[in-house]
């Protein structure tokens, strides 16, 4: 019996074994199931338009809007949170991401950006939607409120920009200490015209960006998520997840100088505003502002947290979201 005993062993750890790599396998075969597969939608001006339709069709819809740069890969990353109880769209907005890049010379508008959500409403047979803008996504989102309030039931402004100048504003008090001790002479330089309330070049915005993220509170946070999501297997190369400086020039004409604050009291689906207590560039000054102009509004402050809850707070921002979206 101890002969075959120890014959049968090898045989029983090598079913544990397989079975281990077996479930393993299915582990990471259904993470990648997962990553919804990009689409596709052209423009009436022949713009290529990037969007992922995910989770449960028959929930309520959520239209995601990104920042200013970059892509919607990080929102994606976020939203699988959500996937079991809503119906999730992000969308690359054009210029970004895995959407058509725009030549030097094309300048963007508003309203390019509001007729890209009505096409893709349209094309996923979407009457109306939670609408949920990212920082200047934010700023996006209102203006379809405004512009379209039969097709918003709610509204999610999360770090928004509501005054630009005021953003530059509040970014140059918080980089000015740092300018100061490093002796950069550019960023001081830009820091007084903007005291001088003179208007900004593209080469005046880069040398504050430069000097320090004073966006970020919980870079560890946001150093990790980068280190560690595979932004490969959503599609994205370094190229499409990073700043494209063109873009930021093509959208230039319309943040510069832009603020809604004197329109959006006219906003009247109930709005969520996500602010993050150390966000320096949308600062809780400026969200208390946009609170105080929408009359069916609730601020949310989140504390040690700054320009990007969800990598640095997803799990405040998640329950915030599914508060107030029921």
């Amino acid at each position: 019996m101890k002969i075959l005993s120890s014959t049968l062993q090898p045989t029983k750890m090598t079913r544990l074994f397989l079975l281990s790599i077996f479930s393993l396998s299915l582990h990471f075969r259904n993470a990648m199931q997962t990553i919804s597969k990009p689409q596709y939608f052209t423009t009436a001006d022949s713009v290529k338009i990037m969007f992922v339709d995910k989770g449960d069709p028959s929930k309520t819809p959520i239209i995601f809007i990104q920042g200013s740069d970059g892509s919607s890969f990080e929102w994606q990353v976020f939203s699988k949170r959500l996937e079991k109880d809503y119906r999730l769209i992000l969308s690359d907005r054009r210029g970004m991401g895995l959407s058509s890049r725009l030549l030097p010379s094309r300048k963007l508008t508003m309203v390019n950006y509001m007729q890209d959500i009505i096409t893709l409403m349209e094309k996923l047979n979407i009457k109306k939607c939670v609408l949920l803008g990212w920082s200047f996504g934010g700023s996006v989102a209102a203006e379809f409120a405004l512009k379209y309030p039969d097709k918003v039931s709610s509204l999610i402004l999360v770090c928004p920009l509501s005054d630009a100048n005021q953003l530059w504003l509040d970014r140059a008090e918080a980089i000015y200490p740092i300018a100061v001790k490093n002796n950069d002479t550019a960023a001081l330089a830009t820091i007084d015209k903007l005291k001088r309330g003179n208007s900004l070049t593209i080469d005046d915005e880069y040398s504050l960006v430069k000097v320090q993220n004073v966006a970020i509170y919980n870079t560890t946070a946001v150093d990790s998520f980068y280190k560690y999501s595979d932004s490969k297997a959503y599609g994205y190369n370094d190229t499409t997840l990073g700043t494209d400086w063109e873009n930021i020039i093509a959208q230039k004409n319309i943040y510069d100088n832009y603020s809604n604050l004197s329109r959006i009291s006219k906003i009247l689906c109930p709005t969520l505003i996500i602010c993050g207590a150390d966000d320096h560039i949308i600062t809780q000054k400026q969200c208390y502002k946009i609170q105080a102009s929408i009359a069916k509004s609730k601020l949310e402050v989140i504390e040690k947290c700054g320009h990007m809850p969800f990598i640095e707070r997803p799990n405040v921002l998640e329950k915030a979201l599914r508060d107030f979206v029921k």
